[in-house]
């Protein structure tokens, strides 16, 4: 189904909102904090309904239409999932059959047909017998994209869905995201912070800004200087990946150093480091990379710059044999650079292998603020983390060294 928002304004917070969407597109919308994107997506999803303006589905006004009609429309997937202790996921993905049960709320062949269609789809067939809270991040995020499908909505609205995974897990989401939008037919709405995996994966994006909309459209034409210097300041370069031609921002400050073929290795996933890849690429510096799952947001962009990578299967957990790889390049290099990379089960063995060539007298690049929230390992790698003295405390100190 298509959506159109028309002349919204909410409080102080949005003013004068249009926009139209196709069906079957994928848009992501970005921006600062406090922009004003998730009160936008909650308008839309009628969670806040006291604006100005009209929100048409299919040229209906949403407020025309029976709460429980829309229910089976679209659906709202929020930041924040809170789960009762024992659910099972059966019994959470059947919540999405709520606007189809009779009184008695009695799940029928149909729907118990369509929990195990979206189940399978998500790949959370073999969990849905187990307790919702005994998952991992990522396979929760499955387990309530599978719920939300279970409504068989025309629009699926999306509230940062891969902000709070591990980050082995945030390609495998926005991709499987993205192919729900292609093969099934259904409209995806959702907020990223990240501009260049929206760049990557969004055919339109909304840039928003005080509450406005800076700009609308695909995205080569959306991320391009003048909005990105105006919305997030004038400090970013725009390179265009080889893989599909779409835009990606690279800090000014770490366009132009010569490293004088100083040996680095670089520890990171899920787009934490392209930056740094971006600059190390064209320092003189001899860069390597890894372990990497394959088609990772980093992993592509090392890969256009043909630097050498360890790399592991996608959605793996590192093999022993790539772990012995790694042991000899950190033992090759001068220097280790850690991202903001969070470490889940499927990456620690990256910062093990980092901490012991710590121990070794090897030298790391580590910002040590935020740590407890790159942990989801129970405390394993915050623990090792915390163990760590960097040689530099960030990438510009490391820089400030050579320039």
């Amino acid at each position: 189904m298509s959506l159109k928002v028309s002349n919204l304004s909410y409080l102080n917070i949005l003013k004068n909102i249009k926009f139209s969407i196709n069906k079957s597109e994928f848009v992501s919308i970005i921006g600062p904090n406090g922009a004003g994107k998730s009160t936008l997506l909650k308008i839309i999803s009628s969670i806040l309904d006291n604006y100005q303006g009209v929100v048409y589905i299919d040229n209906q006004n949403i407020k025309d239409i029976n709460i429980k009609n829309l229910s089976k429309i679209r659906t709202f997937v929020p930041a924040e999932n809170n789960f009762e202790n024992k659910i099972l996921v059966f019994d959470y993905i059947s919540f999405g059959r709520y606007p189809y049960q009779n009184f008695f709320g009695n799940l029928s062949k149909k729907d118990i047909k369509i929990i195990e269609e979206v189940a399978n789809l998500c790949n959370v067939s073999k969990f849905l017998n187990k307790n919702i809270n005994d998952l991992s991040s990522g396979e929760k995020q499955r387990v309530i994209l599978a719920k939300a499908l279970a409504q068989e909505p025309k629009i699926l609205l999306l509230d940062e869905p891969i902000s709070h995974l591990d980050i082995n897990y945030q390609s495998e989401i926005i991709s499987l995201i993205k192919d729900i939008s292609k093969n099934n037919k259904i409209t995806i709405i959702t907020i990223l912070h990240d501009i260049n995996i929206a760049s990557y994966f969004s055919d339109k994006i909304i840039l928003i800004n005080n509450g406005q909309i800076v700009d609308f459209g695909h995205p080569n034409d959306v991320i391009n200087y003048k909005n990105i210097n105006n919305v997030f300041g004038d400090k970013w370069d725009i390179f265009y990946n080889n893989l599909n031609n779409r835009p990606y921002i690279v800090p000014k400050k770490y366009k132009y150093l010569d490293l004088k073929n100083k040996k680095i290795h670089i520890i990171c996933g899920g787009g934490s480091a392209i930056d740094i890849i971006n600059l190390l690429s064209n320092s003189n510096a001899k860069v390597s990379l890894g372990v990497l799952n394959i088609g990772d947001s980093d992993y592509i962009i090392a890969k256009k710059n043909n630097l050498e990578i360890i790399e592991e299967e996608p959605f793996s957990y590192i093999k022993d044999e790539n772990i012995i790889k790694l042991r000899q390049k950190l033992n090759e290099v001068n220097y280790i650079y850690l991202s903001n990379v969070p470490f889940g089960k499927g990456n620690l063995a990256n910062l093990q292998e980092l901490f012991f060539a710590y121990k070794n007298g090897k030298h790391v690049i580590m910002d040590k603020s935020n740590l407890k929230e790159r942990d989801f390992t129970n405390g394993l790698a915050l623990e090792l983390l915390n163990q760590i003295e960097p040689k530099y405390n960030s990438i510009d100190e490391f820089i400030s060294k050579f320039n």
